[in-house]
């Protein structure tokens, strides 16, 4: 069942795809939500105008280095936690690190477990939330009933899950893979085509009590939370 704490939003910054793929499916948990850039001037700016809980970025990007962004950042007053890897230079690395004010640094390859720590080192500080409000909808932790206006629906905890992750990242677009991992189900053993039939059975609920659906599907890609009035 998924954390009743607000998840905490992890930007990662690295060019390497493939690594980027291989980090969600090792650090996916219903704490975090991850947003990714392959690109480092996307990923200041996606720094620059969102509010994180932690920053992860690699040092050695195109035309760019890691801890230049860092330097950036901490200029521009930002203070989120920050973990700096790399697979080069480590001695030399690790002391840009902390000379730009970066929190943590750490060494390539990746090690996932001491990874985890140092990320939960980092954002140790949750906050609990007995109801999520997007507009006029609120989906209640403790009674796992989704509220529409007045109108209030009891959900199953996978259909509640499921609300929830959209709902906490509304403008988001999450894959499936993504969904199974944030509502504790693993995606290596469970078949994707689940997320497909939870969302099925909210919407068939909202239409049986009036309700427009609040879920948007995005082909080739996931689903996301809609609703006009956030």
């Amino acid at each position: 069942m998924i954390s009743k704490y607000l998840p905490k939003k992890v930007l990662i910054i690295d060019d390497d795809e493939e690594l980027l793929e291989t980090m969600i499916d090792n650090l996916a948990s219903s704490s975090y939500c991850f947003t990714t850039s392959l690109d480092w001037l996307e990923g200041l700016d996606l720094a620059l105008k969102n509010k994180f809980s932690l920053i992860i970025v690699d040092v050695n990007l195109p035309h760019k280095v890691g801890h230049d962004i860092v330097k950036v950042l901490r200029l521009k007053n930002i203070s989120t936690p920050i973990i700096v890897i790399t697979g080069r230079m480590r001695e030399q690395n690790e002391l840009f690190t902390y000379e730009n004010h970066a929190n943590l640094f750490h060494e390539k390859p990746i090690n996932y477990k001491l990874l985890a720590a140092q990320m939960l080192l980092l954002t140790k500080d949750e906050f609990f939330v007995e109801s999520l409000d997007v507009g006029n909808i609120r989906l209640d932790y403790e009674k796992k009933t989704l509220i529409i206006d007045n109108n209030e629906m009891n959900l199953s905890n996978r259909e509640f899950d499921l609300m929830y992750v959209l709902a906490s990242d509304p403008k988001k677009v999450f894959n499936r893979r993504e969904i199974l991992n944030r509502i504790g189900a693993d995606w290596r053993e469970v078949e994707e085509k689940t997320v497909d039939n939870i969302v099925y059975r909210i919407r068939k609920l909202l239409r049986q009590d009036g309700e427009n659906d609040i879920i948007e599907t995005i082909y080739g890609d996931g689903f996301k939370f809609k609703n006009s009035n956030y």
